[in-house]
């Protein structure tokens, strides 16, 4: 048997380790590790004050077990399933966050009654059970929208102008959030 190289790569570190063979015979053992991968947040990119909205979480733990899913506002935990727990759903108060218990499980969650308080950072992280306890964190952004009560209103102006006249108008909108964008048509005509 002629001398060579054996080389391993080691993908978590991204590290080469090169190791010279001799002769003699030498017995190659591959071993295949199940990883939590493809973590995926669905959450809505705005919701109406007042609503609801279902948050997803979609993940492939890659033939290891589930040791928990935790959902933060922010840096603030607020949900935590652990199906080896009893009970194994667990809800932790933070401002302007309600859960709906009965329509939430390990990889949905209901936020019922959002207002203003709940828009921010919405982030899952998902941990493997026992050797590996292999985690992975993904976050969405969610925007709780305040619509106007009623439409624009226009002050100041005539019902009629002459040639050559100035117009001079204010267009207003009750309050919303984030602020009414209000463009002015003439005839149809931006």
């Amino acid at each position: 048997m002629a001398t060579g190289i054996v080389s391993v790569f080691v993908h978590e570190c991204g590290e080469s380790f090169h190791h010279p063979l001799k002769r003699g015979k030498y017995f190659l053992d591959t071993m295949v590790i199940d990883a939590l991968r493809d973590v995926q947040v669905t959450v809505p990119q705005a919701v109406r004050r007042g609503d609801n909205a279902m948050l997803y979480c979609h993940y492939d733990m890659d033939g290891e077990n589930l040791y928990s899913v935790k959902w933060y506002k922010g840096r603030r935990e607020f949900y935590r399933y652990t199906p080896k727990e009893n009970p194994a759903m667990k809800v932790f108060p933070v401002a302007g966050v309600i859960v709906k218990r009965v329509a939430s499980n390990e990889s949905q969650l209901m936020l019922v009654g959002l207002n203003v308080a709940s828009s921010g950072k919405y982030s899952c992280e998902v941990s493997a059970d026992a050797p590996s306890f292999h985690t992975m964190i993904v976050t969405g952004d969610l925007e709780v929208c305040e619509v106007p009560k009623h439409g624009p209103m226009i002050h100041g102006i005539r019902p009629r102008y002459r040639a050559g006249d100035i117009v001079r108008g204010n267009c207003s909108s009750a309050h919303s959030r984030p602020a009414a964008n209000l463009t002015w048509y003439i005839n149809e005509v931006q």
